[in-house]
């Protein structure tokens, strides 16, 4: 039951309208989808307890906590006091028990009408853990990735981790120690001088 239906077999619509500043909001449901908009070259917002919370521009960009975003996605916290705050939070949750293949990731494309292959360029992600421990369930690993050259067969490859130990890991997922590097390192500089001291391995480069 509903204390208000409107039924029609052709796009049932509701419509707002403001005669002073020609402002038409709708409502209507078409092709199997729900519309909810402005109709004229006006901003949508969304209010909750009176105040705006959700802001879409005529032209496109959304903001959550602001009315007014500079870009296509715009988050404000406005803080009486220099708190952290969490903007965006980002789960993947597993009802049975956690796999190494269990990730959840930040995808970023660049792409052109030849180039859309549907492969991410890049990914940020966190990965999780196969080993069956809580505790190292519970750690955090965040990984980078980048995709090889090729147009054709493009791959997504992880290139960089950092585990939960802060070991970083450049060409391999499993840093034993502060940095890992599986592959070769070039260091680019004419005049490059190296000591060991205290197992610490320290290179200059000459300031001339």
């Amino acid at each position: 039951d509903y204390n208000l239906e409107i039924e029609n077999a052709a796009s049932p619509t509701i419509a707002v309208k403001d005669t002073t500043n020609n402002v038409i909001t709708k409502m209507f449901s078409a092709n199997s989808e729900g519309f909810i908009g402005t109709e004229s070259n006006h901003d949508l917002r969304v209010r909750t307890n009176n105040t705006d919370k959700i802001t879409i521009q005529s032209g496109g960009n959304v903001g959550i906590g602001t009315t007014s975003p500079g870009d296509k996605l715009t988050i404000v916290e406005s803080l009486a006091s220099a708190l952290q705050s969490t903007l965006i939070s980002i789960k993947n949750v597993n009802a049975s028990d956690q796999t190494a293949s269990q990730t959840a990731d930040i995808d970023f494309y660049i792409t052109d009408s030849n180039t859309n292959t549907g492969v991410p360029n890049a990914r940020i992600g966190i990965v999780g853990s196969d080993v069956g421990d809580q505790n190292y369930e519970a750690a955090g690993r965040i990984a980078f990735y980048t995709t090889t050259r090729s147009y054709a067969s493009p791959v997504l490859t992880e290139r960089m981790r950092i585990d939960e130990l802060g070991n970083v890991g450049i060409g391999t997922t499993s840093p034993s120690s502060t940095l890992t590097v599986d592959g070769e390192v070039e260091i680019l500089s004419d005049d490059v001088s190296g000591t060991i001291e205290g197992g610490h391995l320290t290179l200059r480069a000459s300031s001339a």
